[in-house]
C-alpha cells in the first residue's frame, strides 16, 4: 500500500518500522502468542535443514545472554605460532565432559568472529595458546566486525579528550 504524496512526511518509514518492531514485542509478552510461538519452534526444529540452522542460531544468541553470568575470562588473544600471528576470540566450551572423543582438560573452544560478516570460526586450541584480554564482548566484536576500525577513532576521542 502506498501513500499519496501529500500525506508523505520524511522518516515515516523508519517510525513504522520502530512502532512495528516495539507492538510485536508487546504482543510476545502475552500467553497465546508464546504458545503459537512455542508450537512454531517445535514444527521448525522437526524440519530437516532449517531446524539444524535455527536451532545454532538460538543456541549461538544464547551464549551471549549468558555472557554477564560468566565469571572467567571470555576475551582472549589466540597465539597462533605458525602465522607468528594473534587474533582476538571469545571462549566459547571449557568443558567437554559431554562429549566423549574431545575430553581433554587442555584444550577449549574459542569462537574467531570475521571482519565484515556475521560468521566466524570456532577452533579448538590448547588453553597454553590463549592469553586472556581486559576487553568486553561488545568491544571484542565490535573490534573485529570492523576490522580495528571502530576502536581505533573511540581510542583517539578519548586521547583528545584527555588532552
Amino acid at each position: 500500500m502506498t501513500l499519496p504524496s501529500e500525506y508523505y512526511i520524511a522518516g515515516m518509514g523508519l517510525v513504522a518500522g520502530v512502532i512495528f518492531v516495539f507492538i510485536i514485542g508487546l504482543l510476545l509478552k502475552l500467553w497465546i502468542v508464546q504458545r503459537i510461538r512455542d508450537k512454531i519452534e517445535q514444527i521448525m526444529n522437526k524440519m530437516p535443514l532449517i531446524g539444524s540452522i535455527y536451532g545454532a542460531i538460538k543456541d549461538f544468541l544464547n551464549f551471549f545472554s549468558t555472557i554477564k553470568e560468566r565469571k572467567d575470562s571470555i576475551t582472549v588473544l589466540v597465539d597462533l605460532p605458525a602465522l607468528d600471528a594473534k587474533l582476538v576470540g571469545m571462549v566459547t566450551v571449557t568443558d567437554f565432559k559431554k562429549f566423549d572423543v574431545l575430553d581433554d582438560e587442555e584444550m577449549v573452544v574459542v569462537y574467531l568472529q570475521l571482519s565484515y560478516q556475521i560468521g566466524g570460526y570456532s577452533i579448538l586450541i590448547p588453553k597454553k595458546n590463549l592469553t586472556p584480554i581486559d576487553m568486553s564482548i561488545e568491544e571484542a566484536f565490535r573490534f573485529t566486525m570492523t576490522a580495528g576500525i571502530s576502536s581505533s577513532e573511540k581510542h583517539k576521542a578519548d586521547t583528545k579528550e584527555s588532552n
